[in-house]
């Protein structure tokens, strides 16, 4: 059973109720880009390299997302998916890992900043300290009670609108490793396994199909400047999404 598949069963059996629904007529736009929407909050497009540690890149991801987007740019900063990689025992390290728990490490964990833990690669103890000891080991929080779970294409595109960036999960097949432009569709090639990125807006082609817009962590040489188009519905894209809320006044060590 794949990461993806696992994540999908642990929401199935979960008991956790959606937080935060969002209800009421609201007229969404056809295009929404929150890096458009927020110009000061563009965050840096990292590199996971060979390590399976793309839940702890999105998780953070939108983490130091919503902080900016909350704190009207006042806290930019970019968190660490090392902390992560070490220090979230109930996932794998480099060996991949689950969303949910990934999201529950912040709400109860925090993570620290990139340059207290910058990336390397590989899993390693949890040290609980910054690489330079002279550093302050700080930590981002999510605030308790804030994860949100979206299984519909509305509640996904509700929660980007309103609050952020989310994490999303899909299937990765030989041929998105090559996209360069446009709105990929899955056409050749076999199944590499399951990833994890973020879903930042979304748009329509010409034929009125909604894609999303997301930002991978495959350095910004790939795709659009690390950005890419997938069209709704494919490989498993909008499945579901999931998001907390930053906890602005938790800043701790």
């Amino acid at each position: 059973m794949d990461d993806a598949t696992r994540d999908r069963q642990r929401v199935r059996e979960s008991k956790r109720p959606k937080k935060d629904k969002i209800t009421g007529d609201v007229t969404l736009p056809l295009h929404f880009n929150n890096r458009e929407k927020y110009p000061g909050c563009k965050p840096r497009v990292l590199n996971q390299q060979m390590c399976g540690s793309c839940w702890a890149f999105s998780s953070a991801g939108i983490l130091e997302d919503r902080f900016c987007q909350h704190s009207d740019a006042q806290i930019k900063v970019t968190l660490s998916p090392q902390d992560m990689v070490d220090c979230d025992f109930e996932n794998f390290g480099c060996r991949g890992g689950y969303m949910v728990p990934a999201l529950d490490f912040l709400i109860t964990e925090g993570v620290t900043n990139y340059d207290c833990l910058p990336y390397v690669n590989e899993k390693r103890p949890c040290s609980f300290s910054c690489e330079d000891k002279s550093k302050t080991y700080d930590k981002y929080y999510c605030k308790p009670g804030s994860m949100r779970i979206e299984t519909d294409i509305r509640g996904m595109q509700m929660d980007i609108y309103q609050n952020g960036p989310v994490m999303v999960g899909l299937m990765v097949y030989e041929d998105l490793y090559s996209y360069k432009t446009g709105v990929y569709e899955y056409v050749a090639g076999g199944l590499i396994g399951g990833h994890s990125v973020r879903a930042v807006g979304w748009g329509h082609d010409d034929d009125g199909h909604l894609y999303w817009i997301c930002q991978n962590q495959w350095t910004d040489q790939w795709g659009q400047d690390g950005y890419f188009n997938i069209k709704a519905g494919e490989v498993g894209i909008d499945y579901w999404s999931l998001s907390c809320m930053p906890d602005i006044t938790a800043t701790r060590k």
